[in-house]
């Protein structure tokens, strides 16, 4: 199974990955509406790209009392049933990588974001021109 890989020494801070998360899942281009975070600080030149790895343990989908939380048998990729999801925030608590959080939509409705590899074409890491995101 490939995996983002994240080399924060590489990383600028430009944040094109959050943007371009965003605009693919939301149509709009939105720091909170991005599956990808850029953590850091600036007076540093100190970023750490923070989205989902993939990690083996899946500990937020172990968590999820609905079974909202599940694994792509194509790709592998941690995915939540927005319609199933009850925002008790369980998954959030579990995430030792700090990859899910809450967030709203366009629209105003919450959710949980967390990355779904772009069902195999990750957009993060296609845009990335420092090379601080590989999937492999």
């Amino acid at each position: 199974m490939k995996k983002i890989i994240v080399n924060s020494k590489l990383c600028s801070g430009c944040k094109t990955c959050v943007l371009n998360c965003s605009f693919l899942h939301h149509n709009a281009f939105s720091h909170k509406l991005s599956n990808i975070r850029i953590l850091g600080k600036e007076e540093r030149a100190d970023f750490k790209p923070t989205l989902c790895i993939q990690c083996e343990e899946r500990n937020c989908v172990k968590v999820c009392p609905v079974e909202a939380i599940s694994i792509n048998k194509n790709n592998g990729a941690v995915i939540v049933d927005k319609d199933k999801c009850i925002l008790c925030e369980m998954c959030i608590d579990a995430c030792e990588y700090n990859a899910i959080r809450k967030t709203n939509d366009t629209k105003g409705n919450e959710y949980i974001a967390i990355c779904d590899l772009c069902n195999g074409d990750p957009h993060c890491v296609k845009y990335c021109r420092l090379g601080a995101l590989k999937y492999e």
